[in-house]
Parts: C-alpha cells; structure tokens; sequence
C-alpha cells in the first residue's frame, strides 16, 4: 500500500494544494506529516527550519480534517502546514531574534501570524534568522546558520534566510518574512523564490520599526497574491473606521503596461550576472510593443534618497538624546553608507525630522513619476549569493566587511542601494526569479509599483517570469533527494 505522502508534490502551489484540502483527496493531517518529514530528512546542512511546534500542529490539523468533514471552511489556507520567520510573535513559542536573552514564549499572535491562523494557515515552526535581522547572512548563537540550499558554501541572505531557504527546499509552501533593507527580497532572490516587501504598514506589525515591512514569500506569483489579500488590512484598532480594498490587475500583457527600467547606476553598479538579466528584461519588453524607457529615474534617486534612508534606518538604535547636530554627508558615496549609520546613532530630533522631510519629498517626486509609468523593473541584488563568511559578532553594519563581485572587492555595505528605494518610498517591491549563473545559482530582480498596487507588482513579476522562462519552479537538488 502506498504512503500517505506519495501524491503529494512538495513544490506544488497553495491553489493546487487547497484544491486537495478540499476535494479530500489530501488530508491536513498527512500533508503537515508529510513536510515535517522531509524537514527531518533533508535540513540537516541547509539549517532553514530553527523551532518546531509539532503537537499543537499536529492538533490543528487533525481539527481541520474534522471540520471539513463537518462541512466547515476555515478560508482560503485551510490546513494548509507553514513556517513563519522567528522575528514573529506565535503565541507560547520563543520570538528571540537570535538574543540569547530573549528566549522566553510570547504571549500573544503577531497581526499578520493571527490573520494567517485566521485564514486556516497551521503554523508549525519558526525560520532562521541573524541576530537582530540585521545581516544579509544568517546565523545567530541560538539556531546557528543557515546556509544556501543552490550552494551550501553560500549565504541564502538575510535576514529571512530561513524563510527563503524553507521555502525552496519544499519545507513550506509560503513564509512570513520582514523587510527594511531587502530583508525577504534579498533571501528570495538567493534562493531562487518570490517575495513581497508590502506597501507600508499594509500588514501591520506594531512591535516593528518606523520602517520595517512584514511580507509573505513563495513559489508563485499566484500564491503571493493570495497571501497578499489573506494578510492586508489595518491595524486591529482601526478595523472599525479604515477600510480599504487593494486594485487588482486589469492589464493582461507585458505591452499594455508602461514600465521603466532601471538597468544599472554608477553610483552603485551591479554584476554582470545581474547586469545581463536586466538587459533581457528590456529585450523582451521592447520585443513585445509594450511602452518602456531605460532613463527615466525618480527625482532623488541615489546618494539623496540613500543618505536619508541610512539616517532614518538608524534612528531606531540611538544613543541617549545628543545636544551637537550631525552634519548631513550632501552626494554620499556607498562607501560612506556606514559612516551614515554611525553618525545616525548619534543624530538629534532635529537631524531626524530633517531625513523625514527629505523622504516626504522623495514620496512626492515619486507620485509624479507615477504619472508617466506603471512599474519600476531594477536589480535588487549585486550579484548572486555571496561566499558565506563567519559572521559571529558582526552583522550589516560593521565596518571593514566587503564580498566579491567580479572578481573586485566591493564594501558589504554596497548592499543597501538596491533595496533601499521601495522601502524608503513605501511601496510596494516584489523580487522574483530572472535568470541563472553560469553555475545554477538564481538570479534576481524586483518590480516596484505605487503604494497600495501590491497585486500590480506581483502581476508584472509573474509575467515577466513567463516570458523569461523562470515561472516553473526549479528545486535545488539538496531538496530532491
């Protein structure tokens, strides 16, 4: 007799997998069974999965077996098993952020954790991450380190390395990562999978930072979307007097929409590997008739919109409150990006409110340019996943680190630039899968859209992955063993 499991595709889409849910030809029971089993069987070096929770898992599902056979839909992820980034608060576990001091259960769901709960979601067990989600490696004291799953001698970037990691190896069909400085749409695009940096606070997280974003990652576009629309919605407090329905997409090509594309910047110039997927992004949507442009920029892109955004970023790790000003670096280079964070440490309110009114402005031009086109296509990665280093005792921030590109050393901190421009806009960015390397390892790039046309960047990303032959999913063979 054959095992519960053989059926089941461990890279199949939240639709297929609901559509077994609910047919019955899957029970909840064996489909959680089924990746926790492969989790034990093939995370060993990839390390993505750091908590389980199985005996609560475990009762979930055997709930939502019953309900079905009750006739009852718990919504569109009933009994359908995911992990979620450690960062999130799930009720009785750990949220430590790699802390070794900060390792005792919580006691309530985060917002977007709860609305996945709520939607039928059976959460059991947490993802890798740095310590403090402040690195694009992942490793912490507590968990360890997480590694590449294309290449185990790699970073899967961070800080949702795990999620990432999780999600291409077929441990979990969707994650719940976060974001300020590429925190989902880095991992996503090491690893070869989609991720979404939201528009601002569409999926509120009120124990994050003034800038940070949670998102979900997956396979598919399909699947983010609908993760997407579980997850968005305002703050509990203000469920009762804001409401708002998130546009869906109307255009059904590449030609219909006007895209712009952003190939490269001197200020900080991304790999030929990076490089020449972009150019074939411009190819195929100039072969296509669609209205498109390689020089049109946001007003301020670059060293405006980064040195201010260094400057928030820091905020949140100041000092005790400083009576001397911090000069603003006017036409910073990358390599002043640490400098900028140090001196954020130290910044006044004054210096604070001065980055916000330049982000306001920036906010602004951006509308305009809004005006003119529909989507941004630009890198969000220098090059392909990095050599791991040992991280142990520094993360983004500390001075000295640098990786390869090329063959040519570059600042770590040259990693900023790409991510910096949606989150500093707070709009919404999707990475997905463009290309591979020479080597197999995924190539990535990410498509930014206005606040609030999150389904718009997730649709332009999925056709973009038609045309570039990227959408059927390609597992790493550590994850087909």
């Amino acid at each position: 007799m054959a095992s519960p499991d053989a059926d089941i595709q461990p890279f199949a889409s939240i639709t297929y997998l609901r559509e077994r849910i609910l047919n019955k030809s899957i029970k909840c029971v064996d489909l959680l069974e089924f990746f926790v089993s492969r989790v034990e069987r093939l995370d060993g070096e990839v390390h993505a999965i750091a908590v389980k929770d199985l005996e609560r898992a475990r009762q979930r599902a055997k709930l939502a077996d019953e309900a079905l056979a009750k006739g009852e839909n718990w919504g569109p992820l009933h009994g359908i098993p995911m992990t979620v980034k450690e960062c999130h608060n799930v009720e009785g576990l750990p949220t430590s952020e790699g802390y070794e001091d900060r390792r005792s259960p919580v006691s309530a769901n985060a917002v977007g954790v709860q609305r996945l709960i709520d939607a039928g979601a059976i959460i059991w067990g947490k993802s890798n991450l740095p310590v403090g989600c402040l690195d694009w490696e992942t490793y912490n004291p507590i968990y360890g380190k997480t590694r590449n799953p294309y290449d185990l001698t790699r970073s899967p970037g961070g800080s949702s390395g795990g999620s990432a990691a999780a999600v291409a190896c077929g441990f979990t069909p969707m994650e719940l990562g976060s974001d300020v400085a590429g925190s989902i749409r880095v991992p996503a695009t090491y690893c070869g999978v989609m991720g979404i940096a939201p528009t601002f606070d569409l999926i509120p997280d009120l124990l994050a930072s003034s800038m940070s974003v949670t998102g979900p990652l997956a396979r598919y576009p399909e699947d983010l979307s609908i993760l997407i629309q579980v997850l968005a919605g305002p703050a509990p407090y203000l469920s009762n007097v804001v409401k708002w329905s998130l546009p869906l997409p109307t255009k059904k090509s590449l030609k219909e929409y006007k895209i712009a594309i952003i190939e490269n910047s001197e200020f900080c110039p991304v790999g030929l590997n990076v490089e020449n997927a972009i150019k074939k992004v411009t190819q195929i949507v100039q072969s296509q008739g669609g209205v498109s442009t390689t020089s049109a920029l946001p007003v301020g892109f670059g060293s405006h919109s980064l040195t201010a955004y260094m400057r928030l970023l820091s905020s949140g790790f100041c000092q005790p409150a400083s009576e001397v000003h911090v000069p603003q670096i006017e036409n910073a280079n990358m390599n002043q990006c640490i400098d900028l964070w140090e001196q954020g440490k130290k910044q006044s309110h004054g210096d604070w409110l001065a980055a916000r009114k330049a982000q306001y402005k920036f906010q602004n031009d951006l509308r305009e340019f809004w005006k003119d086109w529909d989507v941004i296509v630009c890198p969000i990665t220098l090059d392909v996943a990095f050599t791991s280093q040992e991280p142990e005792g520094q993360d983004a921030y500390s001075p000295g680190r640098v990786i390869e590109i090329d063959g040519k050393t570059r600042p770590y901190s040259d990693m900023f630039f790409w991510p910096h421009m949606a989150i500093f806009a707070q709009t919404p960015a999707t990475s997905f899968p463009a290309a591979r390397s020479e080597t197999g390892l995924p190539i990535g790039l990410q498509v930014i859209a206005p606040s609030f046309h999150d389904h718009i960047s997730i649709h332009v990303a999925g056709l973009l992955m038609r045309e570039l032959g990227t959408y059927d999913y390609k597992p790493p063979q550590v994850a087909t063993s």
